[in-house]
């Protein structure tokens, strides 16, 4: 379908679906105020963990699970978000012309706040990379495992993780 249009409530809205029209390629997060501006403020936000695990994200300090939801709504993402900005209102109608739809979808995430379950996911990870033996020349071919490689691992937030890990019988020595 390449044009619909349909009055609503005195409004007239012409919906135009984008050559490159994909409900694959977005989906939606519901997220609270905080995490907004933590991203607002030029802040990271990762999503970790492995394809078999359930979505996470993370900031530096924080962990949130996500839940995909359904809703019977149809949640749109336009190309042109400057179109509402230009609605030319009067108490008769309201015009919206040549609005774009990237995707259509009715699932979103909804996120909550978790304190994570580490000490099982850092042993498992820990007993695969641990230090067989010392040499002369250093450590034998398994030589423990970095940071940046549990943080690609385990869905926790940096600062959790490394608390975590201080807790633990572990040792950096550039690696842990």
């Amino acid at each position: 379908m390449d044009d619909l249009t349909s009055p609503v409530n005195d409004s007239s809205v012409q919906l135009l679906f984008s050559p490159q029209f994909s409900s694959n390629d977005f989906i939606f997060a519901e997220v609270d105020k905080n995490l907004v501006n933590y991203f607002l403020n030029g802040n990271e936000i990762y999503i970790r963990g492995h394809n078999s695990d359930e979505i996470v994200l993370c900031t530096k300090t924080e962990t949130f699970c996500c839940k995909e939801l359904e809703v019977s709504n149809s949640l749109l993402t336009l190309e042109d978000t400057n179109a509402f900005n230009e609605v030319e209102s009067s108490e008769e109608s309201s015009i919206l012309n040549n609005l774009k739809i990237v995707s259509v979808t009715n699932k979103f995430l909804e996120t909550s706040r978790i304190r994570p379950n580490l000490t099982q996911k850092l042993k498992e990870l820990f007993n695969d990379h641990k230090i067989e033996m010392f040499t002369k020349d250093g450590c034998s071919a398994n030589c423990g495992i970095f940071l940046e490689t549990i943080l690609c691992c385990i869905q926790a937030s940096e600062e959790e993780l490394i608390n975590k890990l201080g807790e633990l019988p572990v040792i950096e020595l550039g690696y842990f």
